[in-house]
């Protein structure tokens, strides 16, 4: 999505989706997020008026927790994981009786139940992408070998199911896209790759490692050392550790379960093993004192950090801070979607700023702006990169000189 906007500025148009979108019996959206919600919507009013006869299906997070809203626009939703369903939708389309809502549950669909996606029927340029140009260009993808997360940050909604679900076929898949596809590089979308489990973790990563392919993902801190060891020898270059917060205050009025000191360790581990580590950063987090910029400018340089991506807070539905806003000192939270945003500054400078919600107390609106924009400018040495391949706003990154260096689009300060 975010390559069609760069390479098509004009993408979001009735003229591009009548050129673009050919006819069909069925269209799927799955997991429009909230921020992008609208969007989507005047994609189906257009595709209705273009293609009458057409059905349109939607699922994901939004859905599951606007049910009244989304059966307004959809033909039918899907309240849960989808694989059972989407198959019953199909089979009730074409014998001319479909329902509005389908729900499933996930305690009864599991991940590891089903065989990875082939991709056949896919234009192999949306298969094979550039997510690796810091590593050498190697032709490279997305997967998505487990589903779920055990934890419960307040500020998420992508913990459903609260259980690892992790795929048997792992092999299966990366030699399938190495053989069809020339793939020597994966990007795993997982929310959590590596987790604490030993007992999961040791075999998912042998699997790995016996395709030989380079890859990266998303992990938390506090790993086993030796499932890093062995992440590092399945191929793993870059490891992106949901930090959030620097200060511990704020780690633990977000149910973060982590420490600053684990924070710290595993990134000097990461460091030591030869694994580059980027830390996902939020800055509007419950309870950030006056120098959080200072805080967090100290810790990165303190670690020596290898990225950094910072977004601003964003309490979605679905999360327990979205549900329960006055237990995090927030007074209202807009629900105007358009305001809202998964992380802030996606695509550029030109974006509305999100931040849809006012705290009681603590910092305004505009000051957490001030905050992460002055974040990136406090001291010189550290400039802003957006990177595309991750959905964040600010990166620092060292080229070959050691040399922070500066590339736009980004916001101004």
């Amino acid at each position: 999505y975010r390559k069609i906007l760069k390479s098509n500025p004009n993408c979001l148009s009735e003229d591009f989706y009548d050129q673009n979108i050919p006819e069909k019996d069925m269209f799927l959206y799955w997991s429009p997020k909230t921020a992008d919600f609208y969007e989507v919507q005047s994609i189906v009013e257009f595709l209705r008026r273009k293609y009458p006869q057409a059905i349109h299906v939607a699922g994901g997070t939004h859905i599951d927790y606007n049910q009244e809203e989304c059966v307004k626009v959809f033909d039918a939703i899907i309240v849960g994981p989808g694989e059972r369903t989407m198959l019953q939708i199909i089979d009730n389309h074409i014998g001319g009786y479909l329902k509005q809502v389908y729900q499933d549950e996930w305690k009864h669909v599991h991940y590891k139940d089903f065989t990875f996606a082939r991709r056949d029927f896919l234009p192999r340029e949306t298969i094979v992408t550039d997510l690796f140009e810091k590593y050498g260009h190697p032709d490279s993808t997305c997967v998505l070998f487990s589903r779920g997360c055990p934890y419960r940050c307040s500020f998420c909604v992508y913990n459903t199911p609260n259980t690892l679900q992790v795929r048997q076929d792992v092999e299966a898949e990366i030699n399938y896209l190495k053989n069809e596809y020339g793939i020597s590089a994966i990007n795993l979308k997982d929310e959590v790759c590596i987790g604490h489990s030993v007992k999961i973790y040791t075999p998912f990563l042998e699997s790995v490692g016996n395709c030989g392919i380079m890859w990266r993902g998303q992990t938390i801190v506090g790993v086993p050392e030796s499932l890093l060891d062995l992440a590092k020898e399945s191929g793993c270059v870059e490891l992106v550790l949901g930090v959030e917060s620097v200060v511990q205050n704020v780690l633990d009025s977000i149910n973060k379960r982590q420490t600053v000191k684990q924070c710290e360790e595993t990134i000097e581990y990461l460091s030591k093993i030869g694994i580059k580590s980027r830390a996902n950063i939020i800055f509007g987090l419950p309870n950030e004192p006056e120098d959080i910029v200072d805080k967090t400018i100290e810790f990165i340089e303190r670690n020596k950090l290898d990225y950094v991506s910072v977004s601003g807070l964003c309490p979605v539905p679905g999360s327990d801070m979205y549900a329960n806003p006055s237990k995090y000192g927030i007074r209202v939270i807009d629900k105007n979607w358009d305001r809202h945003a998964h992380l802030m500054f996606r695509y550029g400078d030109d974006e509305d700023h999100g931040l849809p919600f006012h705290f009681e107390k603590g910092f305004k609106q505009e000051e957490i702006i001030n905050n992460m924009e002055g974040f990136s400018w406090k001291h010189q040495k550290f400039n802003a990169l957006s990177v595309p391949e991750y959905s964040a706003g600010f990166t620092w990154i060292k080229n070959a000189d050691n040399q922070e260096i500066l590339n736009g689009p980004f916001p101004k300060y």
